[in-house]
């Protein structure tokens, strides 16, 4: 009878021992399964991102950012679109003679413009350059400004071209657009770069998205669209592209 407790205690000591070695085991086993987890998940992502890396390697590089751009003609994302383009849009800058309490005086205004040819011409809106006594192309991001002239307008339409005069000018880069003389169906998706209001939202070229909204623009115009893409002053003059780029 006296041994009974120690049978007892033995039976605990036993029991203590098995669970021990039991959560032991089972620890180990988690370790074992998350350890092996980590690496197979660490060897993925290092697969990853060496496909990334050479996948960065054989594509094109415009505008700053990596963008594979198709040359098939198929349609274009608007990042596609944005590397394509942004070096072929540039900012418009002009001193025009204005009237003020104090007498006459000169005013500045801006507006965009996009390239027509690599020698020079650049096309925007008329109402950009009406009564300009100072013309200037420029980048905004960059250094280069080149002084310019009006040559043709077209007030009915709101057109006008212009020529950079500037010594200092050397050609603009290939064009990467075409010009589709077709009106697009409504809804086709459009895209706006230019430069709205840089001196209060930065020098950095913009794009919007939208689509046609209707095929004639203000009292049925069919020489305008109405877009749901978002402009603001000094957007005027800058593209409109379907996505594919024309």
């Amino acid at each position: 009878k006296e041994r009974q407790p120690r049978k007892g205690l033995l039976s605990v000591i036993l029991v203590i021992a098995l669970v021990v070695t039991g959560c032991s085991i089972t620890a180990y086993c988690v370790n074992e399964h998350w350890e092996d987890k980590a690496e197979h998940m660490t060897k993925s992502l290092d697969r990853r991102v060496e496909e990334l890396q050479q996948q960065l390697d054989k594509i094109s590089v415009a505008g700053g950012s990596p963008v594979v751009i198709p040359n098939d003609g198929s349609a274009m994302t608007p990042a596609q679109l944005y590397a394509s383009s942004v070096n072929s849009v540039v900012a418009i800058s002009t001193t025009v003679q204005a009237n003020s309490y104090y007498g006459p005086t000169e005013a500045s205004s801006a507006g965009s413009g996009f390239i027509l040819s690599e020698d020079g011409y650049v096309i925007t809106n008329h109402h950009v350059v009406d009564g300009a006594t100072n013309l200037a192309i420029y980048f905004p991001d960059t250094d280069k400004e080149y002084r310019a002239e009006v040559v043709t307008v077209d007030e009915t339409h709101d057109l006008a071209v212009v020529k950079v005069v500037d010594p200092s000018f050397n050609g603009f880069n290939n064009i990467k657009y075409g010009f589709k003389c077709e009106a697009e169906d409504v809804g086709t998706g459009v895209f706006v770069l230019g430069y709205p209001l840089v001196q209060s939202m930065g020098t950095e070229i913009k794009l919007t998205t939208g689509v046609v909204s209707s095929r004639s623009g203000f009292q049925g115009d069919q020489s305008q669209y109405q877009i749901s893409a978002p402009v603001q002053p000094g957007n005027s003059g800058g593209p409109l592209y379907n996505d594919n780029g024309e």
